[in-house]
């Protein structure tokens, strides 16, 4: 989550060639201030094809089990698979984020996230390659109904020992009690960024289910779809 914000990585990272590690609030990129509650935890999982005129499709799928932990800290394990042709590669993921400032419903609110991901392809025996990311957060309310989400973070892949600044910005809508609608901008120091946009839908207390499209500025542009879920317990 991944590509997006530091810590997405868990969420597009994989399948579109994000420099983060932790998966974002689904279902967009950007990241989000909130902290589970201790003993809290949410399940999220969904789907995703990235496309390119011309080139293979990517296809796979990600699972994130996070929970809170006290100490206005969360922490999540992902694992997530992806298949380009007859290639595939595996991902799992570590991953968190502490609470620095609380402003609760109307004030500004800024966190600290991080992890890290490791993967391996074909039939390798062991992950490898891990890539680290730290990112920071902030969220404000801004008009009535209306919140915004920012990252800046940083990230290092292991092997080849490279630095990639990361960033992201969301404007989050809340159209009604179970609706919500989110615009989005997203990307690194080494490449265009994307444009994308999500749909948030609460069924209940527990269950939510979302989708998400974006699109990258680079040519040939590249499409990238998810839906997913999410259960609260």
């Amino acid at each position: 989550m991944t590509c997006p914000s530091v810590l997405k990585l868990a969420s597009l990272a994989v399948l579109t060639c994000v420099a983060n590690v932790a998966q974002a609030g689904r279902p967009f990129a950007t990241e989000d201030a909130g902290i589970l509650a201790r003993s809290d935890c949410e399940w999220e999982s969904f789907a995703a094809r990235v496309r390119t005129r011309d080139e293979p499709t990517t296809t796979g799928w990600n699972t994130q089990l996070g929970c809170g932990v006290g100490f206005k800290t969360q922490l999540a394990v992902a694992h997530g698979r992806s298949k380009t042709d007859s290639d595939r590669s595996r991902e799992v993921m570590l991953s968190g984020k502490t609470g620095v400032v609380s402003g609760g419903d109307e004030g500004t609110s800024l966190t600290v996230a991080y992890g890290v991901v490791a993967a391996k392809s074909g039939d390798e025996a062991s992950y490898h390659g891990s890539t680290t990311a730290l990112n920071l957060v902030l969220t404000r309310p801004l008009a009535k109904d209306w919140t915004m989400h920012a990252n800046l973070g940083w990230s290092q892949a292991r092997q080849s020992k490279q630095n990639t600044t990361t960033w992201a910005v969301l404007a989050e809508w809340a159209v009604s009690e179970p609706l919500a609608l989110g615009a989005e901008v997203y990307g690194n120091d080494r490449d265009k960024p994307w444009l994308g946009t999500g749909v948030r839908w609460t069924l209940s207390e527990a269950w939510s289910v979302n989708a998400s499209y974006a699109v990258n500025q680079e040519k040939p542009h590249a499409h990238a779809a998810t839906a997913g879920f999410k259960l609260v317990f």
